[in-house]
């Protein structure tokens, strides 16, 4: 069912510590239906701040610090979008281990405040195992402001494991730095990506980046 939040925002949880068993863990989890976080209500615009961390043990199918699907989260002004997502650890052969995870469609929106993504991956195993992981829908990261104040910054860091930094190879598009229409942001991009010394690198296949 659809869920918006609106103010300034902050979503975190710390690590979810020794787990014996279960399938799945997730840091902060925004799926199941249409999601707005919307700050732009604020005047000069409201920061959000997302930060989540999966399971640092256990028999663990899923474990991602930060679940985000089919999600519209956006501020105005001098609001900043700041997200902080570490992987816990996943079982050999499972399914997806992942710092920040994407799927159904998001979209990431300021006007002159910074756009960070930071994402960590401390997991080995998955199918879907890169410390910002895109699977599956269109992907829009965007500002409308000007350099040294609306940059936009994707970092992933593989601490263990063989995954790979920064993954956008589902086959949907990513837009970074425009909206694939008329809003195309003059701030900095860096997109950035350390892997574990496996030359698994980063995988940017459908990142589309300007007009």
């Amino acid at each position: 069912f659809p869920v918006t939040i609106w103010s300034p925002i902050t979503i975190k949880n710390g690590s979810a510590g020794a787990v014996a068993s279960f399938n799945r863990s997730i840091g902060v989890d925004l799926e199941g239906g249409a999601i707005t976080i919307d700050a732009s209500a604020v005047s000069g615009g409201g920061t959000i701040t997302l930060t989540g961390t999966g399971a640092l043990s256990g028999t663990i199918t899923h474990s991602i610090g930060l679940d985000i699907e089919n999600a519209v989260i956006k501020t105005n002004g001098g609001g900043a979008l700041n997200m902080t997502g570490i992987s816990g650890t996943v079982a050999p052969g499972a399914n997806v281990g992942a710092g920040i995870y994407f799927d159904a469609g998001v979209t990431f929106f300021t006007e002159q405040g910074s756009i960070n993504l930071n994402g960590m991956l401390q997991s080995s195993g998955g199918v879907g195992n890169s410390a910002i992981y895109s699977a599956g829908g269109t992907t829009k990261i965007y500002s409308t402001g000007s350099a040294g104040l609306a940059d936009i910054t994707l970092s992933g860091t593989v601490n263990t494991g063989s995954g790979t930094a920064i993954s956008f190879g589902s086959g949907a598009p990513a837009y970074i730095g425009w909206d694939n229409a008329t809003q195309v942001t003059a701030g900095n991009i860096t997109i950035q990506g350390q892997d574990n010394g496996t030359n698994a690198g980063m995988n940017l296949v459908c990142i589309v980046t300007g007009k």
